[in-house]
């Protein structure tokens, strides 16, 4: 309900296709929601989702660490971003 019309189909699309393991669909999809809509927490952690999903975890990285700039209060941010960094480094 927060996320009406076109963005919220494709939202919706993009979940459908994460869920059914399309997950470069639905890093695509989330990718251009994430441009359309810059700092949504719900949709920069689900792209972030996807794009591991996918193996992509050098781009999820940026995402997460654009996040911690922009919000770095935001504790589930920083521990995730932490995380990887560690994960990337072993």
């Amino acid at each position: 309900r927060r996320l009406p019309g076109s963005v919220g189909a494709r939202l919706l699309g993009a979940r459908i296709a994460l869920f059914e393991g399309r997950t470069g669909e639905a890093s695509d999809a989330l990718q251009q929601i994430e441009e359309s809509m810059p700092g949504d927490a719900r949709v920069q952690y689900l792209l972030v989702e996807a794009l591991l999903r996918g193996g992509n975890v050098v781009r999820a990285t940026e995402v997460l660490q654009r996040r911690v700039r922009s919000h770095p209060q935001e504790l589930q941010a920083r521990s995730l971003l932490a995380r990887l960094l560690l994960a990337q480094n072993r």
